[in-house]
């Protein structure tokens, strides 16, 4: 059973820590002026509970984080886009991105899983030559027919880090739906969120193992579903999407807890400004009950 819970709401003006004991010893918390940045802010709240005495922050088995900081990347990185399909009108390959490259090859199946022709993977080491040279290390790939027969997808997967270690890869596969354009453009999205990602969840996670806290960490959508750090850090574009555009975000995930939050906050957002808007990004420390 939970003992101490910790919420810590991170807005751009202030930030908010409340903690909550067991039985009926009172909550305490601690309220600060927000600095730029999201791992000042958290280590500024955490002192503050730590000049208030009994706040025994280091034993919470659950803490929860909302943080309207660190929400939009400053620059996305730029991807390299490569499909896997035969050949096409230039006016239905790969939408441009700015900063990045884009390349067909041959290879990919149909919609049945039916092999299409070979895949050319000599054009695929091409590929990945050009996107070294123009220091691009996120790549999303795109197979024709890959929901079906992934294995074109895979193939590059493995071609890629061979020739520049440490690349993140997204497949369109793992995220995508059917059709290859939409398929495509929801992987290119997600590649160049990877690196705002990481950022996120290795800033997120620094300052509570600095103090001691242990616990996992998991993030919440704004529909109250929990996503471990590793599913943000490799599925960024669907952990962040906004279920609904009215949306609550719940400190604690009382919802999947089945008991009270110690804090919450209810947002409205209706933003049509592009998938590299991300919704109000709520953070979770412990073990989530029923899941």
């Amino acid at each position: 059973m939970t003992q101490v819970r910790l919420g810590v709401d991170v807005g751009r003006t202030t930030t908010v820590a409340v903690l909550v004991r067991p039985g009926d010893a009172p909550p305490v918390h601690a309220v600060v002026a927000s600095s730029a940045s999201l791992d000042r802010s958290l280590r500024d709240v955490l002192d503050a509970l730590d000049g208030l005495g009994d706040a025994p922050y280091d034993r919470a088995d659950v803490v929860c984080l909302t943080t309207d900081l660190d929400r939009t990347p400053a620059s996305p990185s730029p991807v390299a886009v490569l499909r896997i399909s035969p050949a096409c009108h230039p006016a239905l390959g790969p939408a441009p991105r700015p900063g990045g490259l884009t390349r067909v090859v041959a290879g990919g199946s149909s919609l049945t899983g039916r092999q299409l022709p070979p895949l050319d993977r000599g054009g695929v080491e091409a590929f990945v030559r050009e996107a070294t040279a123009a220091s691009i290390a996120s790549f999303a790939v795109c197979a024709a027919g890959s929901p079906a027969r992934p294995e074109p997808e895979l193939t590059a997967a493995s071609v890629i880090p061979r020739l520049l270690p440490g690349a993140h890869i997204t497949l369109s596969y793992e995220i995508g739906t059917p059709g290859l354009r939409e398929r495509e453009n929801t992987a290119a999205a997600n590649a160049a969120l990877g690196t705002w990602a990481e950022h996120l969840t290795d800033t997120a996670g620094r300052t509570p193992r600095a103090r001691g806290i242990t616990a996992p960490l998991f993030l919440a959508r704004d529909d109250a579903g929990l996503v471990s750090a590793e599913y943000l850090r490799r599925y960024p574009v669907i952990a962040t999407a906004t279920a609904s555009a009215p949306s609550t975000s719940r400190i604690c995930g009382s919802p999947r807890t089945g008991r009270r939050p110690a804090l919450r906050r209810r947002r409205v957002r209706d933003d049509d400004s592009g998938l590299c808007r991300i919704p109000d990004t709520l953070m979770w420390l412990g073990s989530p009950q029923g899941t």
